[in-house]
């Protein structure tokens, strides 16, 4: 990128922050003060507007307010960092989890950026469809032509299709913008300034938390090897092999590779970024221990709220098992092995249909917002099902027993077992006795 692709993405830049970020902070104003409501943070305290934030970050939720307008959004536009930004949570009893557990920060209107505005805009406020579209547009090119945009530059056929647009929706909200468009669209390259707007509007809370979500997938995973290991040593040890050094080596490095996972978690919880905030500029200087970052509680302290509870009903002289998960779209899917099927539920227990499986499930995962995998014991076959239209989408054939099945990173990952018989030969009689029997696993992974 050029100095004059680097001087485009400038422009475009102070638009968004210099013009349109303040037109919506100013029409979000209006909208509340229009309706009585004396400041920013009375608004947000507001039982609609709390109630409707709160579904904006939080899925699969029942308030005890108001729970006919609860939703379920398929996608959760408000990210951690905004909310924490809008509220925060009360200490106080209760065993329930909802928008009444929150209460608004002292926030100003100026600690809104295009994005969060935008968003309390189009979701709590009544607009004409000329409004909202502008709005959404203007959000867009934030997005597209700012927020993922690393190399901090536009290039020329880019902005000539862009700019008429940003302008015609600037002035649907706000006329008066013509003039301060102009003298932004001819000011020269300012250096400093670019690179501090290069730096305010690249989107890296949403990356942070993409981090966070890997990093404790990772996390999970290392802590589930490193238990193996050590029971594999357990047993090896019991029978006299003195496996000792090598699986001690093999626990080092698990515990070393944890090690690295726990400190980039911090970073990634925390939002540490290179330079975009002041106070972090000498982060790398002093790591804290991660064990100080830990939250205390106190004995007897509610930390779990239960939202919801499904019966569980088992055959009498059978072998129950049971294990559901749920899906991004509301619905509960539940093995049950006694029955060879699965029974589909929404959140609120009500029935929506069974599947029959062609054997008896022993494990379930969730592998996208419609489809589920399950696996049968008996049969060695993982079987992946739509649940939307009720069809076995794939049946996969194992030539082993499997007795786990998860997802990661969108892969399907299962646990087949093996088992083997170890013999030892008596001394001086030629004859063999069958000594233990041992079960061992291996974790494939289905791309």
């Amino acid at each position: 990128m050029d100095r004059e692709d680097r001087r485009r993405f400038f422009v475009i830049g102070s638009a968004i922050l210099e013009v349109v970020t303040p037109v919506l902070r100013k029409k979000l104003e209006n909208n509340y003060t229009n309706h009585g409501v004396a400041c920013f943070k009375d608004y947000l305290n507001s039982q609609p507007v709390v109630h409707t934030l709160f579904h904006l970050r939080h899925r699969y939720m029942t308030c005890c307010k108001d729970n006919g307008n609860c939703r379920s959004n398929p996608t959760l536009p408000i990210n951690y960092c905004q909310w924490d930004v809008l509220y925060t949570e009360n200490p106080g009893p209760g065993q329930h989890y909802c928008h009444c557990k929150y209460t608004a920060k002292s926030v100003q209107l100026e600690d809104l950026d295009i994005t969060l505005a935008g968003l309390i805009l189009l979701n709590c406020c009544t607009l004409g469809p000329a409004e909202q579209q502008a709005i959404k547009m203007l959000r867009q090119y934030k997005n597209d032509y700012l927020s993922h945009n690393t190399k901090c530059g536009i290039k020329k056929p880019e902005y000539d299709a862009l700019w008429p647009h940003l302008e015609r929706f600037v002035q649907q909200l706000d006329p008066t913008k013509q003039d301060e468009l102009v003298r932004i669209k001819n000011r020269p390259m300012d250096e400093p300034l670019c690179t501090k707007y290069f730096i305010d509007l690249l989107d890296v809370h949403k990356q942070m938390d993409q981090i966070a979500l890997t990093v404790q997938e990772l996390n999970s995973t290392f802590q589930t090897l490193s238990t193996t290991v050590h029971g594999l040593n357990m047993s090896l040890q019991g029978i006299g092999w003195n496996m000792h050094g090598s699986f001690q080596g093999v626990n080092t490095t698990l515990q070393g590779i944890q090690t690295s996972m726990n400190k980039l978690l911090y970073y990634a919880e925390k939002g540490i970024t290179c330079t975009c905030q002041s106070e972090n500029a000498d982060v790398h200087k002093n790591i804290p221990n991660i064990d100080q970052e830990r939250i205390s509680y106190k004995l007897g302290q509610d930390i779990f709220y239960q939202i919801h509870q499904f019966p569980a009903v088992f055959t009498s002289g059978g072998f129950g098992l049971h294990k559901a998960v749920i899906i991004d779209d509301g619905y509960v899917v539940n093995i049950q092995m006694e029955y060879s099927a699965m029974t589909i539920y929404n959140t609120d227990y009500s029935y929506v249909s069974t599947i029959q499986l062609q054997g008896r499930p022993w494990d379930i995962t969730v592998v996208n917002n419609s489809t589920v995998a399950v696996t049968l014991f008996h049969c060695s076959i993982i079987d992946i099902w739509d649940i939307h239209n009720k069809q076995r989408v794939k049946s996969i054939q194992l030539s082993t027993e499997c007795v786990g099945i998860t997802t990661i990173n969108n892969n399907v990952a299962f646990l087949t077992q093996i088992p083997f018989t170890l013999t030892l030969r008596s001394k001086g009689r030629g004859k063999s006795s069958k000594l233990a029997k041992f079960i061992f696993g291996y974790l494939r992974i289905l791309k």
